[in-house]
């Protein structure tokens, strides 16, 4: 047992400081999770498929229908579909999705750090410097930060890691099969992510083949590339059941966070701090990243320049950043994927100075240009923290000298860990974004699952449920799914419904209450509720609306009117004549009659009567704010708007002026103008919020003007509007009341589908709707590539009706519906992946074969 102990000691110790740090964070926190991305997407779309699993049978369903109105599923592929990290999960109906990517994690990092340990000692490194770099890793920000905040940046560490020691393993055994299933492992843990992995892993292989190749002969080096490459291609081969109908969705589709970055931004040198150190969306570790790096400058051998100087490019020339985020936008989270190759160098750097390799004036100047770098510049928001920089490159320096006299490597080490574990105390503390309990009570999910169910057991036509809360639950639960039989109209996504995303912004123009472009969020704007069919609210708070149950603290609001799944009409708007419309018209419209680009018979006829009827409908009211001086809000009258200054919430109440005729929605539109442009403001009316966000912001969501739909009364005289912090003005203000008979609503919607299969096989919905006229079937399912619409077993064209949903002309009569989705590249994915095993399987075999056929030969 002691002679296990001497032998596994390092090992020990790492697992020790693992426990140690997760102590501490369950200790401190309660939990191991965040409540930012971790908790609205990283948690949540595993969650779904699991759930999804169960519901249809398959591995991989085609249609995700319960979110955003009804997806490509490969639109979430990137959160964790097909992973070999989320898949063992399915086994495990009994464990929270939560709880059990909680477990996950800290099993990542844990194995993560064994193995770069094992690798660095496969290296031929010692085991204590090993033992250091492995600590490194454990304490770099973006390790411990990402497992909790955004898991999808580190979780595939483990396997990276493995593939470095098969290329190691095929470079000196030329035994392939650990590097191929690494990679495809890595692959389907984390697309995104491996393509940086890929690279640094490309990186690695190329110096290590120019080493073996002695003396260097060019056609031997070119046959070995082209071995490796033949290998990683079979890998990528086997994950095309994934990467292909991935492809197939991001390809082509415009991004809202695209970043406009000029060629002299790309290609000139620049050292970016926020990138390389101390930073969870970087690298993370400390200024001794750049020394290493900078030893590159000294080293004498092709295969070290090749590798040293090949980091220097990709760490200071912002082309690679911007190649490796897909031409998107330079950040430094895909720079992720270097940290265990970025470790080994600095480990061979530590172990050139011990050895004395280096001479003493070779590594100050490495450190002194540390130092210089740190004090000219550093691109840090912080004050404190560049002060930090600074004083770790300094104090760095000093130590130097002090290994220098004592040729302990403590000395340099030490104060690593030091300043370490220092930053990474004050920066998961100041983060303040850890899960608390009270957040995780007010989602219990088994007290939205009983009221859901209880809803849906009456449903013949596809309503929708949705929840309200606070602000951070309405955040949290704008993917989640509490029970398979609801579905939402919200979604946040870095792939998306394109034209389901263009009618929300740009065509409804609909309120945007998040910071982020990219999220679809939660609305209280009754008219786009109705449209998208939400029949009913589930809240904990008061909302406007019918209560119709009430069970604990959580209250079900029936919507009134609202569209099913699919209707028949015949009541068209001539999309013409609708883009005259102008606010609140262009919403109300969706109330009276369906949006078509085809002309039909009576299609001005019935345009006309809508827009003469929606006139009878809206009247503009006054809007009066008046001047308000007061210690936290200040509000001055201008020619076209108001000023305002708030240094924190503040409400006040504005006068409102309802016509006699009485009025249940009442709409607000103006412009805004940020004058603090680094910092977020937003105006909330009664329970409808807007938001703009800091211009400099990576996912400047642009919401320059503000639109408020809010359910009204006949009485009502102020209007609640809340303040948030900063210095802005409004400006070209209208209010309009409207009056909006329910009737009417009725009318729209009285020909209805009746749902016979809602989605259960994971690609198909099935109806039956019966109409006494010609018309228009219309849904409120986004249009999107792969979906084939049926009308009594014949294939029918599909339409864009209301300009993103689909729809299609039907006949009078009854008729059977069907529609059915097929991902675009699923197909063809399959046949990838089956094309790559079976070439793995052949190339095993080749291997087997000529390994045998060497051993007969030496035999002989």
């Amino acid at each position: 047992m002691k002679q296990w102990v001497r032998d596994h000691i390092e090992e020990i110790f790492l697992f020790c400081c693992l426990a140690v740090v997760i102590s501490m964070f369950l200790f401190r926190y309660g939990c191991f999770a965040s409540d930012v991305d971790w908790m609205s997407q990283h948690s949540v779309f595993p969650d779904y498929f699991r759930k999804l699993f169960y519901k249809t049978g398959k591995l991989i369903p085609s249609f995700a229908s319960n979110i955003g109105g009804g997806q490509n599923i490969f639109n979430f592929s990137y959160y964790g579909l097909l992973s070999p990290l989320i898949l063992p999960s399915y086994l495990l109906p009994f464990v929270t999705m939560d709880t059990y990517l909680s477990v996950i994690s800290v099993i990542c990092i844990l194995s993560s750090v064994l193995l770069l340990y094992h690798w660095l000692r496969s290296k031929g490194f010692r085991g204590r410097l090993s033992c250091s770099m492995a600590v490194m890793y454990l304490f770099a920000t973006p390790v411990l930060f990402q497992s909790y905040t955004q898991w999808m940046f580190v979780n595939y560490m483990p396997f990276l890691i493995l593939a470095f020691m098969g290329v190691d393993r095929f470079m000196q055994k030329k035994k392939p099969l650990m590097l191929c299933f690494s990679i495809f492992l890595m692959v389907m843990t984390s697309y995104y992510f491996s393509i940086g992995g890929l690279f640094a892993l490309a990186l690695y292989q190329i110096a290590y083949a120019i080493r073996e190749t002695v003396p260097f002969r060019l056609k031997e080096f070119l046959l070995l590339e082209l071995r490796t490459a033949i290998y990683v291609l079979t890998s990528l081969l086997m994950s095309g059941v994934l990467l292909v109908p991935t492809a197939f969705t991001l390809l082509g589709r415009s991004s809202d966070s695209k970043q406009t970055v000029t060629l002299a931004e790309l290609l000139i040198p620049d050292v970016k701090w926020t990138h390389l150190v101390y930073s969870g969306y970087g690298i993370g570790l400390t200024t001794l990243l750049l020394t290493a790096v900078f030893g590159v400058i000294f080293y004498k051998k092709a295969w070290e320049r090749f590798l040293g100087y090949s980091l220097l490019l990709v760490l200071f020339v912002p082309f690679f950043e911007y190649l490796l985020n897909g031409g998107l936008y330079l950040r430094g989270k895909v720079l992720i994927p270097f940290l265990p190759l970025l470790l080994y160098w600095m480990a061979y750097f530590l172990m050139k100075m011990r050895d004395r390799l280096l001479s003493p004036r070779a590594v100050s100047f490495c450190f002194g240009i540390t130092v210089f770098l740190a004090a000219i510049y550093c691109d840090f928001k912080i004050k404190e923290l560049q002060y930090f920089i600074l004083f770790d490159a300094v104090l760095m320096f000093l130590c130097h000298f002090l290994y220098e006299k004592t040729r302990k490597m403590a000395c340099i080490v030490v104060p690593v860990f030091v300043l370490m574990g220092t930053f990474s105390t004050g920066f998961h503390g100041m983060q303040n974004n850890m899960v608390s309990e009270q957040l995780f009570a007010e989602i219990d999910a088994q007290e939205y699952q009983s009221l859901i169910k209880e809803l849906k057991d009456q449903d013949l036509y596809g309503y929708r449920i949705e929840t309200r809360g606070s602000d951070q639950e309405n955040f949290v639960n704008i993917n989640r799914i509490y029970d398979m039989e609801q579905s939402i109209s919200t979604i946040y996504s870095s792939a998306y419904a394109a034209k389901y995303d263009a009618f929300r912004k740009h065509v409804f123009g609909l309120n945007e209450p998040h910071r982020n472009i990219l999220m679809q969020g939660m609305t209280n704007n009754r008219v786009f509720l109705k449209m998208m069919g939400v029949k009913y609210l589930i809240s904990n708070q008061k909302l406007d609306a019918k209560v119709c149950k009430k069970e604990g603290k959580n209250v079900v609001y029936d919507n009134g009117e609202v569209a099913p799944l699919g209707y028949v009409t015949n009541t068209l708007l001539d999309e013409k004549q609708y883009e005259l419309l102008e606010y609140p018209y262009n919403q109300i419209a969706f109330l009276h009659g369906t949006v078509t680009n085809r002309q039909t018979e009576n299609l001005q006829k019935t345009s006309e009567a809508i827009v003469h009827q929606m006139q009878q409908e809206v009247s503009p009211v006054s809007f009066d704010l008046g001047s308000i001086q007061s210690k936290l809000l200040t509000i001055d009258e201008e020619e076209n708007g108001y000023h305002i200054v708030s240094k924190g919430n503040a409400t006040v109440k504005a006068n409102i002026q309802i016509p006699k005729r009485g009025a249940n929605y009442l709409f607000v539109e103006f412009d805004v103008k940020n004058n603090r442009k680094k910092q977020d403001m937003s105006i909330r009316i009664e329970n409808e919020k807007n938001k703009l966000t800091d211009r400099s912001h990576v996912y400047y969501n642009r919401n320059k003007t503000f639109r408020f739909a809010v359910a009204c009364k006949q009485n009502l005289k102020k209007l609640h509007i809340s303040f948030g912090k900063g210095d802005y003005q409004i400006y070209n203000v209208k209010c309009y009341a409207a009056k909006i008979s329910e009737a009417s609503v009725k009318k729209l919607y009285h020909n209805k589908m009746k749902i016979t299969d809602n989605w259960t096989t994971g690609g198909i919905l099935q109806g039956t709707v019966d109409s006494a006229e010609d018309g228009k079937l219309v849904t409120s399912i986004p249009n999107a590539d792969g979906f084939s619409l049926f009308v009594d077993g014949k294939k029918a064209k599909i339409e864009d009706i209301n300009y993103a949903f689909i729809g299609t002309s039907l006949t009078a009569g009854t008729h059977r519906i069907k529609l059915v989705y097929e991902s675009p590249g699923l197909r063809v994915g399959k046949y990838v992946s089956v094309v790559g095993f079976l070439l793995c399987f052949i190339l095993c075999l080749i291997r087997i074969f000529t390994g045998c056929r060497r051993k007969k030969f030496v035999l002989q």
